[in-house]
């Protein structure tokens, strides 16, 4: 994760990699991040599923993600088409829906590395891919990172959970992996989480995960603010048919400050 920045915080994008445990942000008591109450609180353990990477790094070869099938919804398939026309240079697109496909690729350790109050998501698809796995007898293989991903992955993953301990990997050597790469997940009770979303939240709202937020860019144009690392996934106040809500609102927050919310999928 980026550490460096110039000028103020607020001239960057909260969609990138500033979390709202970030050293970027406000730490102080009353206006930082601090933890809700854990009464109640449920946590399970995981890891990050190393096999997505291939879903960021050739992304030509996985054109896939943005092309549907006869089974899809609607909106998957008008989303998808706009998606498919923006990657490709389509004349007369809809840029509402410019999907990030053409995003930096990030190295593999920002990609991977993780910070308390971010959502993370695991696919549908790796039921089998980790049955074997040791790992994962007693470990959720989840996603974190929004790089390369538009809303037209959304419905090929599900909410594992918010993050509730930091893993910030270092580069690798030849031997492996340097530090466990293990870490928890609260997928119950109170967290603080940073709106990083295009519109405001209120308490009370349902609140649902997406990897591009594609509302309100009639008013609010699309990302001009400085990136201080990968996107992270987008949380927002939910519609009333989503497949996605994750948890309620317990305050209000503008686009990047800080609401507490009850997660309970």
């Amino acid at each position: 994760m980026a550490a460096a920045y110039i000028g103020p915080v607020t001239s960057y994008d909260p969609r990138s990699a500033i979390g709202p445990t970030s050293d970027l942000l406000s730490n102080g008591f009353f206006d930082g991040y601090n933890p809700p109450s854990r009464n109640g609180e449920q946590v399970v353990n995981c890891f990050v599923d190393a096999s997505e990477w291939n879903n960021v790094v050739r992304t030509e070869s996985t054109k896939w993600r943005y092309e549907t099938t006869p089974t899809d919804p609607p909106w998957q398939k008008q989303r998808s088409d706009h998606a498919k026309a923006f990657n490709t240079g389509g004349a007369g697109v809809n840029k509402s829906f410019a999907q990030m496909i053409q995003d930096q690729e990030p190295s593999f350790e920002d990609w991977a590395s993780v910070v308390p109050g971010t959502i993370a998501v695991q696919a549908r698809d790796k039921t089998n891919f980790y049955k074997n796995s040791i790992a994962a007898q007693t470990s959720i293989p989840v996603l974190a990172c929004a790089q390369k991903k538009g809303t037209f992955d959304n419905y090929r993953y599900r909410f594992a959970g918010v993050v509730r301990t930091r893993s910030i990997r270092k580069p690798t050597s030849d031997f492996g992996p340097k530090d466990d790469d293990h870490f928890t997940l609260t997928i119950g009770g109170d967290v603080q989480m940073l709106n990083n979303g295009n519109g405001h939240i209120y308490c009370g709202d349902s609140l649902e995960w997406t990897f591009f937020d594609d509302q309100n860019l009639a008013t609010r144009k699309l990302p001009v603010k400085s990136k201080l690392g990968p996107r992270m996934i987008v949380i927002r106040t939910a519609t009333q048919t989503s497949a996605r809500i994750f948890g309620r609102a317990l305050s209000s927050a503008a686009p990047g400050d800080f609401v507490d919310v009850l997660v309970n999928s």
